[in-house]
């Protein structure tokens, strides 16, 4: 036992470091070392940062949940309402209540306060800033019908005037309205500043139309929600029958009506600016009740039948005489803007309650002098504004005649005794323009309007540039410095010879088409070989400048805009044709081949790009009016 104790004490000792390169003369070595705590998952500091702020705005977004319940007094509720739809400009705001799916909960917590002018203010106000963000989805029906709700009970006018009964809480409902001012418009400049820093990327409807915030209104900031997610390019198919169904396309309608018979009134009396300013701030806020009910009735062949029959057919009657108000405000120089865009949301609204819908065209032809200014759209108008403009006009007004005409023969019989006029610059009053039927005035014009196209597309010319290696392009001096040289290697062609050029292009070897841009095949790959070699090898690209290709894409838009003009023209004439053969041989008088050889051309043309664009809505009519023509 004592030989093991002796041995176990020896083990004991410690022996000698031994030596390493780590060890200096005189400097002790280390014989052990402190084995740190390991801490899995450790986040980075801007991760936490992000989580912080994220948790951050969850406890706000709580806290306003809780300020607007029943439990709050109606001014405490609505400045809360005011306070998250201001926190609500900012997309984290949105993004939580997206994801955490708290809309339809937020406004049902305010269910209960539509009693109170203060909060009903505050609920629109906080629609309106969400419906802002084109990628929210999460509308349900509840929602809209708490809307639609609170736009009945703030419908008070008095002569076009709206009027709200405050009573004994007005001090309140002004704190609310400060800053219910505030927050639109902070929204209305945040959309300014989206659509002008992305443009191209943020498709804004109305191309970011600003509320005036001074004369700031529920049923406005109401109709401005509606018309955002009843956009055709949102998926709330179901809303527009809501609207339907709850009332909403009633009110709308009767706004529409009150502000016709407003701006039917101001006009007889129109003297100084103010009545001027007054006068185009309605005409804005109804320009955006008629888009609202565009909206509504496209592709909606119950609502657009619904709006036609409405009060026994006034809508469709003040919507005449609005468009008749509109074109003689068109020769005032202060109104001709604003004039401009609320004729064209009419005809847009009209086009939709025509289309594929007899009734609505038997009665919007039943309705005074509207076709005659449907014509003066097409034939006069376009002297009033810029020429970029005048392929949206013709194609509305064109479009408007088609409906009219095809599925009503009174439409079609009266269109055919219409004249027009050729210096007639104000709108023709209901009784202008009838002549007897022994001729037909309406076809020549419209005859002319055709060929004026139809010979735009066939001497339509496309500039098509030598494609380029980029190194020379940038290196190249200015277009104007130099006019000889590559300048002359520029091809016009049109397009049906563009096509011939790509076929054969796609025939040429690779070889040939070197020789044509002009490099040699050997030399090129012994220049790549070598550079390859080398380990230097550069892509230089065959490109087009940016100022040839922007004249290119310019002029085939003007190109596909003649040929639209020319085959909605020739549509035209096709339909009066078919229905009424004593106008064959008057259109085909007109034509240069004295056939419908220029009208077939363009409708076939029309008929193909409609097809490649998986538009199938409406050709089949287009295709019995080809047939028809053929045989004729």
């Amino acid at each position: 036992e004592e030989e093991e104790e002796e041995e176990e004490e020896e083990a004991k000792v410690e022996e000698p470091p031994r030596p390493s390169r780590f060890t200096r003369p005189g400097v002790k070595a280390i014989t052990s070392f402190s084995v740190p705590t390991v801490v899995r998952n450790v986040k980075q500091a801007h991760e936490c940062q992000l989580l912080g702020e994220s948790q951050q705005h969850i406890d706000e977004l709580y806290f306003l949940l809780d300020s607007i319940g029943s439990a709050q007094s109606p001014c405490i509720r609505a400045m809360a309402t005011c306070s998250l739809a201001q926190q609500c400009l900012g997309n984290e705001f949105r993004h939580i209540i997206k994801e955490k799916k708290l809309l339809s909960k937020m406004f049902a917590r305010l269910k209960d306060g539509t009693g109170d002018p203060g909060i009903r203010l505050a609920i629109a106000v906080l629609a309106y800033v969400l419906s802002r963000d084109r990628s929210n989805h999460n509308w349900s029906s509840d929602v809209a019908d708490l809307l639609i709700s609170v736009m009945s009970l703030e419908r008070k006018e008095v002569d076009g005037e709206e009027v709200i009964s405050l009573g004994k809480d007005s001090k309140d409902y002004l704190r609310v309205l400060n800053k219910a001012r505030k927050v639109v418009e902070c929204a209305c400049s945040v959309e300014a500043s989206e659509v002008k820093g992305e443009e191209g990327k943020v498709q804004k409807p109305g191309d970011c139309y600003k509320i005036n915030e001074q004369h700031i209104s529920v049923p406005e900031l109401v109709c401005e929600v509606f018309l955002t997610i009843s956009a055709p390019n949102n998926s709330c198919q179901w809303l527009r029958e809501q609207l339907r169904a709850s009332g909403g396309l009633d009110l709308i309608a009767n706004m529409v009506i009150t502000g016709c018979n407003f701006v039917e009134h101001s006009l007889k009396g129109l003297t100084g600016e103010e009545d001027v300013v007054v006068v185009s701030r309605r005409l804005n806020e109804m320009e955006r009740q008629l888009k609202c009910l565009e909206n509504a009735t496209f592709m909606n062949k119950t609502n657009q039948s619904y709006l036609v029959v409405f009060d026994g057919s006034l809508l469709v009657s003040k919507l005449t005489k609005l468009l008749l108000a509109c074109e003689r405000m068109m020769d005032k120089a202060e109104l001709r803007r604003v004039a401009q865009e609320c004729l064209v949301s009419v005809t847009k609204l009209l086009l939709n309650l025509t289309n594929d819908n007899e009734l609505g065209s038997c009665r919007l032809g039943e309705q005074a002098g509207l076709l005659g200014a449907v014509l003066h759209i097409v034939f006069k108008l376009p002297c009033y504004i810029p020429s970029e403009e005048h392929f949206d006009i013709l194609v509305l007004g064109l479009g408007l005649l088609i409906n009219l005409t095809e599925l009503s023969a009174p439409n079609r019989h009266q269109l055919q005794t219409l004249a027009i006029t050729p210096h007639q610059s104000a709108a023709p009053s209901p009784d202008e323009g009838h002549l007897p039927p022994r001729g037909y005035p309406f076809l020549g014009p419209l005859a002319e309007l055709f060929l004026k196209h139809h010979s735009k597309v066939e001497k339509a010319t496309i500039d098509v540039p030598t494609p380029q290696r980029l190194s020379q392009l940038t290196s190249q001096e200015s277009p104007g410095s130099s006019k000889g040289g590559q300048g002359q290697n520029q091809q016009t062609t049109t397009f049906s010879e563009r096509l011939k050029l790509l076929k054969m292009a796609k025939k040429t070897p690779k070889a040939e088409m070197r020789e044509l841009a002009g490099t040699d095949l050997e030399e090129g790959q012994e220049r790549e070989d070598k550079e390859e070699s080398e380990g230097s090898v550069q892509i230089d690209p065959l490109v087009f400048s940016r100022e040839d290709f922007d004249n290119a894409l310019s002029q085939a838009g003007r190109h596909m805009e003649d040929s639209i003009l020319a085959a909605y023209a020739a549509l035209l004439l096709g339909i009066l044709a078919k229905h009424h053969h004593d106008c064959v041989d008057h259109v085909k008088n007109e034509m240069p081949s004295k056939s419908f050889a220029e009208m077939l051309e363009d409708l076939h043309r029309f008929v193909s790009f409609m097809s490649m664009t998986g538009a199938h809505s409406g050709l089949e009519s287009v295709r019995h009016i080809i047939k028809y023509l053929e045989v004729m």
